[in-house]
């Protein structure tokens, strides 16, 4: 395991193969993180103008890193591999950019968009968009990874469970591959020396320098992390250090910035939480947070445990103005304790010694803080609702019937004149959620509209309408229109397998048994079911040449 703690949910992942390096985007945390490929020195990179981001990608040679971001104004953006020159490069017609790949040869950036079921293509600077694969296939459900070889692309589709190809300049009907699994394939990669070519000989590696030019030897140019990014079309390695550490004078090494409330490990760059010293676990990695004089422990790695008394409480109770601990031990030092990144800390107030509260009671209306500095200097993300009396609460919890401000003010008289976007579903109050909340059997709506016509009643709502490309379930669901007799229930109330008649199959097609579905005849017989029904793989028949070849017992 490279990396686990402090984690919340990666997604995107990629590999810089000439400098060393891991990146991988944190949708939960909203940020873009990079380390070495052993997991050392790891690093935020990009934080700012970040919501959700999803897919990455690297082009070492150029130093570019391109990642989608899923927030409230989806976008593709573009940075050096340092983390410089942040911009965004596309954001017209996105809904869901949910994967990326790059042909290094014609300098192209492939995406794929799973809320618009399309793949397009970009240059570098977002610009002579091209769409490849539209709706109008069958082939773009829902798009999960991507990867380009050869002139090819390839991609997976959870909803159809396969992984499907086609020429990336000529992807009609007729040039499509699909192979279906058993599984829902999520990420795909081409695993081939021209996906991670080696720079050209007249090009150096820039996080190297040679140590001994007679001998041929050489050295990483950097102690910690080297970064690539290109300038004035040169390729440049730049010396970064991991979180909590600041580059020296020598432009080579790294020193300490870790705060009061870490430990700093001996020999790997790591600061850690002070807590996390001699709880039996390796966290630094060369056991320096272990050393052999560590009093027994008895709690769960994580929590603190107090220093005379067996007790174990959370981090979050350290120096929270309670003693927790009987000894008074997690409330030692509280002046120059570091909260959380969830806490804010309120200073020293007549004679009472700071202490950290929830973040969650930053400008919540109400004096947590001795002093009131809590409630001092408010101003809401712009993901929140801003009430008169300064309280911020979730947007979702805008015009949803409920006085959640306490003063009125996120029911305001023109709620019922409010419009929503394009991702969410407006209940009769104006309050706006998002779609997908609709028909989960839960309701949001004050009035429970969003679970209205969600059984199959026969009477669809009229109001609500699917667009040509997607058929309408009788539980008001949109599935994509390819998936309408395919016999599998995609609409959940089987409404998508009635009234089917079996299609008429082209003479180089095979037609499944059971499933309203043709498949091309060379992948009859193929060892691989793509039938849904497994009929494609049934009363076949193989020759084997003797000499050449053995005929497993299982075949006939």
């Amino acid at each position: 395991i490279l990396h686990s703690n402090t984690l919340q949910s990666p997604d995107g992942i990629a590999v810089d193969w000439i400098g060393r390096n891991l990146y991988w985007c944190d949708k939960g945390k909203s940020t873009i993180e990079v380390s070495k490929l052993d997991g050392k020195f790891r690093r935020i990179l990009i934080r700012r103008q970040l919501e959700e981001p999803r897919a990455i990608v690297l082009n070492p040679f150029e130093g570019l890193l391109f990642w989608s971001d899923w927030g409230e104004r989806p976008n593709i953006g573009r940075a050096s591999m340092d983390g410089s020159q942040q911009r965004i490069i596309l954001e017209e017609s996105l809904g869901w950019p949910n994967a990326l790949t790059i042909d290094f040869i014609r300098r192209k950036l492939y995406f794929a968009d799973t809320r618009e079921d399309y793949i397009g293509m970009i240059d570098f600077d977002g610009q002579n968009r091209l769409i490849i694969v539209d709706q109008k296939t069958r082939y773009t459900g829902h798009i999960s990874g991507m990867s380009y070889f050869e002139s090819r692309l390839y991609w997976t589709d959870s909803h159809s469970s396969s992984v499907i190809s086609c020429p990336a300049f000529n992807c009609s009907y007729e040039n499509f591959i699909q192979q279906m699994t058993f599984h829902r394939p999520m990420d795909i990669k081409v695993w081939h020396p021209d996906r991670q070519p080696s720079l050209s000989r007249n090009v150096k590696n820039p996080c190297i320098s040679p140590l001994n030019v007679d001998n041929n030897q050489t050295d990483d140019k950097c102690l910690a992390l080297c970064l690539l990014k290109s300038h004035k079309s040169k390729l440049s390695g730049t010396c970064t250090c991991p979180d909590n550490y600041i580059l020296n004078d020598d432009q080579y090494s790294c020193r300490s910035n870790c705060s009061y409330s870490e430990f700093v490990c001996n020999n790997t760059y790591k600061c850690i939480p002070f807590w996390w010293k001699c709880d039996t676990q390796n966290d630094c990695g060369d056991d320096s947070d272990e050393p052999d004089d560590c009093p027994p422990f008895h709690c769960n790695p994580g929590q603190f445990q107090c220093r005379t008394h067996p007790e174990c409480i959370l981090p979050q109770q350290i120096c929270d103005g309670v003693s927790n601990c009987a000894d008074g031990s997690d409330e030692k030092n509280c002046e120059q304790h570091v909260c959380m990144p969830n806490q804010f800390k309120c200073p020293t107030f007549n004679n009472i010694t700071s202490y950290c509260i929830s973040a969650t009671n930053r400008c919540d209306g109400i004096n947590d803080c001795s002093n009131g500095e809590d409630e001092i200097n408010c101003g809401c993300p712009k993901t929140a609702f801003k009430c008169s009396n300064k309280k911020c609460i979730s947007k979702e919890w805008e015009c949803d019937g409920e006085d959640d401000c306490g003063d009125g003010s996120d029911e305001y008289e023109a709620c019922t004149q409010r419009s929503c976007g394009p991702l969410h579903f407006r209940c009769d109050s104006g309050r706006c959620i998002p779609y997908n909340w609709k028909c989960d059997g839960e309701p949001d709506c004050p009035t429970h509209q969003d679970e209205l016509y969600c059984e199959n009643d026969g009477d669809k709502n009229s109001s609500f309408v699917c667009d040509e490309n997607h058929f309408h379930c009788d539980n008001n669901h949109c599935i994509q229109m390819f998936y309408r007799c395919d016999w599998d229930d995609d609409c959940g109330d089987g409404s998508d397998e009635r009234n089917c008649t079996m299609p008429k199959c082209q003479p180089d097609e095979f037609q499944c048994d059971k499933g309203y579905k043709c498949i091309r005849n060379e992948l009859r017989c193929n060892g691989e079911p793509n039938c849904a029904d497994q009929s494609d793989e049934i009363d076949c028949h193989f020759e084997c040449d003797e000499e050449n070849h053995f005929l497993c017992p299982n075949s006939t």
